[in-house]
């Protein structure tokens, strides 16, 4: 039996990394040094994300928040796979979507990620190079820009080393009716045991 040690966190980057002490300024490049400092700071050889956003401007350029942790995190396999998009969901509710267009964005996303230092592998096939698959879990059938409506998906990862590990990575929601516009008091009190 081979020992295989593997340091794996996971992170909420964008509505529940609210404030980190070192970083107090709510900027979006407070927040990229704030997640640099925390995972320079743990190291772990496979960084699951969730709440990834990512834009696609007017020069068909890709910006996404987690390009900045590449290259300093030594992560040389990543994968994204998006959720919720403006071209497959778009919502006049949902604020980002509609400074996307008057922002000349071809698209924009939000999703799971998985960085890491191992490469992956096939599902079916560990001696064989491939990539993470993003599973759908929950798709509700319209999109409305609530928390209740917003599709969920798991990203099934397998790593090409011994004894071949799978890692799975989702954002789960709280209970449905817990958030405005039609919150429940009931469901409010649960959320909360």
């Amino acid at each position: 039996m081979t020992s295989f040690n593997l340091k794996v966190a996971t992170l909420n980057i964008s509505g529940g990394q609210k404030t980190f002490e070192d970083f107090a300024h709510d900027s979006p490049q407070a927040r990229q040094d704030a997640l640099q400092h925390l995972v320079g700071q743990i190291e772990p050889d496979v960084l699951c994300l969730q709440e990834v956003s990512q834009f696609v401007d007017a020069d068909g350029v890709s910006h996404n928040l987690v390009d900045n942790l590449k290259q300093p995190g030594k992560y040389e396999h990543f994968f994204y796979g998006k959720t919720v998009s403006m071209e497959t969901h778009m919502q006049v509710k949902k604020d980002m979507m509609v400074e996307g267009i008057f922002n000349d964005w071809w698209n924009w996303s939000k999703g799971n990620a998985i960085l890491s230092r191992i490469p992956f592998s096939r599902l079916s096939d560990p001696q064989r190079s491939g990539s993470p698959r993003s599973i759908p879990l929950y798709q509700p059938g319209i999109y409305e820009g609530t928390r209740d409506t917003e599709p969920r998906n798991a990203i099934l990862a397998r790593f090409r080393q011994l004894p071949y590990p799978f890692i799975a990575t989702l954002h789960l929601t709280t209970l449905v009716g817990e958030r405005r516009p039609r919150a429940s008091r009931n469901k409010i009190g649960q959320s909360h045991l």
